[in-house]
């Protein structure tokens, strides 16, 4: 199974103009990205998908292969759906720009998933949330079903604490996820 990974990383961001190249430890934040992804065994290709020549510059500088993409995206999806479209791979794996932690065994799980079950045409990730994240809107928290397929994804805290000493679990979304091809994102906003 062909999978590549992608990685948008937008420099005209409304919250956060520059963030691609924002510093994290001494390194473009970008950079931290596409560092982590590189370690994931199953991944063929690693490709930053940017509208910006600042961004795409930097990231050629350290190596990375970079494709340059219209500047009207509204979102890192379409921005991954445009270079999708381009790309012969049987899994393209969406890999936020923003997740400079990111670790190579965690993008090979959601591609793993896939490889597990053929009838699965989409995998995603979450972990257990921190109690100080839940109501943070910068932390997008899943529903999960009793299969733990999710259900539905929100910035607000999910499900909603009804009864005072309630101990619900929630859960929070890795910024990352993969799908098996052909599926409807490959379609976003071409």
């Amino acid at each position: 199974m062909t999978a590549i990974g992608v990685i948008p990383a937008r420099y005209q961001a409304t919250r956060f103009p520059g963030k691609p190249l924002a510093m994290v430890a001494g390194q473009p934040m970008v950079r931290r990205v596409w560092e982590g992804a590189r370690e994931a065994k199953r991944l063929a290709r690693v490709i930053i998908a940017t509208e910006d020549a600042r961004v795409a510059d930097a990231c050629r500088g350290f190596g990375a292969e970079v494709a340059m993409t219209r500047s009207d995206h509204e979102t890192g999806t379409d921005r991954r759906a445009e270079v999708a479209a381009q790309l012969d791979a049987e899994v393209i794996v969406n890999i936020q720009g923003d997740e400079p932690l990111i670790e190579g065994w965690v993008v090979d799980a959601a591609v793993q998933a896939l490889a597990d079950d053929p009838g699965v045409p989409m995998a995603t990730l979450v972990h257990p949330a921190p109690p100080q994240g839940l109501d943070d809107p910068n932390r997008v928290k899943v529903t999960l079903d009793r299969h733990d397929f999710a259900l539905y994804f929100s910035r607000s805290r999910i499900p909603a604490l009804r009864h005072p000493g309630a101990a619900p679990r929630y859960w929070q979304h890795i910024g990352l996820y993969a799908y098996r091809r052909p599926f409807l994102l490959d379609f976003v906003k071409l």
